[in-house]
């Protein structure tokens, strides 16, 4: 929290926060596995999940690793977020559709019964 209070304010932008929070002392434990720096280097540069660059010297670190799984996270969450909205969206045009054909199919009964009366 004291990395936090020292280091956040109110007009700070994304790539800011999340260097901050990339910061905090917890991520120290974060383990970095065998080889996994090499891994870490496919992800910062050829995903475009990685809108905040990181420090290409420092794949190595908790702190890098950190920022790049809260920026994968958020890109695949975002990716997922769009699709559903797409998803809802198409529904929507599905129902009115469905909607506008009842509507027609009724107004269509009506003349037919009023034909025959």
């Amino acid at each position: 929290m004291e990395v936090f209070a020292r280091n956040l304010g109110p007009d700070q932008q994304v790539p800011d926060i999340l260097q901050v929070l990339c910061a905090a002392p917890e991520y120290d434990e974060l383990p970095v596995r065998h080889n996994e720096d090499k891994l870490n280097n496919l992800i910062a540069r050829n995903t475009g999940a990685v809108r905040v660059q990181v420090d290409m010297r420092a794949l190595d670190d908790p702190h890098t690793k950190a920022s790049l799984l809260l920026q994968v996270r958020n890109w695949i969450a975002a990716g997922h977020y769009r699709k559903e909205r797409k998803g809802e969206e198409r529904k929507g045009k599905e129902r009115k559709g469905k909607e506008r054909k009842g509507k027609e199919r009724k107004g269509k009964e009506r003349k037919g019964k009023e034909r025959k009366e």
